[in-house]
Parts: structure tokens; C-alpha cells; sequence
């Protein structure tokens, strides 16, 4: 799996009539010739990093809003899901042990997200919520979230790091990039790095940049938690170094 942000795109001043609302959502949903050449750019890495005989097995999605997409195998492990309004994707690999609802793994981490981020206190300066159920699953387990509507990132990864998830800040596009093996994204990131495991990174609003936080497991030391994940977060490259360890730029 390879998946890349940009930076997000400017919005038109089209006039704040319904007509002009639904001219700019338009135009935020869309996607230039330029970013739809970059993001091509950047997915062909994927294409390269695996044998030619799975090159058919290959999906790519284009998310607009901005150069953002998305190229993935299909497999048993991995599944691809987006909500029916077109705005909230979610790509997820590994395997529940314990999935609570019948229907499938990214299924049920597209209605958790909603369950928790479709409120009005969310976003824009607001709470972030914590996907609170992510702290009950078992197995091996790595996702990741863009909501077009609210331009929002979220991405996770198992306690155990039993699910490969690697990110890196891209060094040309203001972006971030999350792939399944660190050596994918080498090229594109310099500071190219496994995602902490058992923490969950949520995007600010039309930002690349965010907060890294650990998940809360049942059992588990949450004090210890929190300085291992600081401790991570600190030995990662200077690209990603702030005086506020919580808050991850991807610039």
C-alpha cells in the first residue's frame, strides 16, 4: 500500500450563495492535470516495489481535493471502503480478532470513525475525539483514514506493530506519505520511519499537520505508553522534531 497528501489546495472565493457553495465544493473535489500527474508519479512506486505478476492485482483511488490518492493489492488481508456520500475513505489491512459487528474490518473502522468525529464540536480548532474502540482490538491490525469533507487524516497502527505501517514527511509537496514497507517511500521522504505502534495520528483540518497519540489498551501502563511513544516520536528525523512532541508537522 502506498498513500500520499499534499498539501491541501486553496479554495475559490466563488460568493457564498448556494449556487457559489456548490461551485466551490465542486472545485475542492476535483482534480487538477498537475496533481493528477503527481499523485500517477508517486503511486508508480508501488508498481516497482512489487513482482511484476502482481501489477494486476493493483487498485488506485484519487480522493480530490488536492494531489491525494491512494494504491494498494488486493488480498485477504486487505480491504478498501468508502462511505456512500463519497467523502470519508478508509483503507485497512491485517485481521481482527475480536471485530465487534458483522461486516467487514474496514467497514466497522469507517463507522467508528463516524461514530466519533461526526459531531459538531469536532474539527476546526475543536476536540479531537479518540476512537475509543480501537483500545479493544486484537490481531494484527494498520489503517488509514482521509475525510475529503473536513480535509482530515487519521491513521493507526496495533500495540504490537504486528501490521507494517511506515510514514514519512514528502520533501516536495508539503505532504505526508504512509506506506506498508518504509523502503517504498524512501525515495519521496527523507525522513522515512515506522508509525509508532499502538498510537493513532489525527490530521488537523485541511492541515498535514497533527497530533500522534498513544492508544489506550486495556491492561496496559498508560504513563509507559506515553513516554515510549514520546520516545519514538523524538528519534525520528529532524523533519519531524518540535519543541511540542504531540504535535507532528508533515512539512
Amino acid at each position: 500500500m502506498l498513500c500520499v497528501f499534499s498539501k491541501p489546495r486553496e479554495l475559490s472565493s466563488s460568493p457564498h450563495s448556494p449556487a457559489g457553495c456548490k461551485r466551490r465544493l465542486a472545485e475542492f473535489c476535483s482534480l487538477s492535470p498537475e496533481e493528477e500527474e503527481y499523485v500517477s508519479g508517486v503511486l508508480d512506486n508501488l508498481y516497482s516495489a512489487v513482482p511484476k505478476r502482481s501489477h494486476a492485482y493493483i487498485n488506485e483511488h484519487y480522493f480530490g481535493g488536492g494531489a491525494h490518492g491512494i494504491a494498494y493489492c488486493e488480498s485477504l488481508t486487505s480491504s478498501f471502503v468508502t462511505d456512500h456520500d463519497g467523502d470519508v475513505s478508509v483503507f485497512f489491512k491485517g485481521t481482527l480478532a475480536n471485530n465487534p459487528d458483522d461486516c467487514e474490518d474496514a467497514e466497522f473502522i469507517l463507522q467508528e470513525y463516524k461514530r466519533c468525529f461526526d459531531r459538531p464540536d469536532v474539527g476546526m480548532g475543536g476536540a479531537t475525539p479518540t476512537m475509543e474502540a480501537l483500545s479493544q482490538l486484537r490481531g494484527p491490525w494498520a489503517f488509514v483514514i482521509y475525510d475529503r469533507s473536513h480535509g482530515r487524516i487519521v491513521a493507526a497502527r496495533d500495540p504490537a506493530g504486528e501490521e507494517p505501517l511506515a510514514w514519512g514527511t514528502t520533501m516536495l509537496s508539503e505532504g505526508v506519505m504512509f506506506a506498508s514497507d518504509k523502503n517504498i517511500i524512501d525515495g519521496e521522504c527523507s525522513d522515512a520511519d515506522d508509525f509508532p505502534p499502538g498510537a493513532v495520528f489525527v490530521s488537523e483540518d485541511f492541515s498535514t499537520v497533527g497530533t500522534l497519540t498513544p492508544i489506550s489498551f486495556e491492561g496496559a501502563d498508560e504513563t509507559a505508553m506515553q513516554q515510549e511513544l514520546l520516545c519514538r516520536v523524538e528519534s525520528s528525523s529532524d523533519l519531524r522534531k518540535e519543541e511540542s512532541q504531540s504535535e507532528i508537522p508533515a512539512n
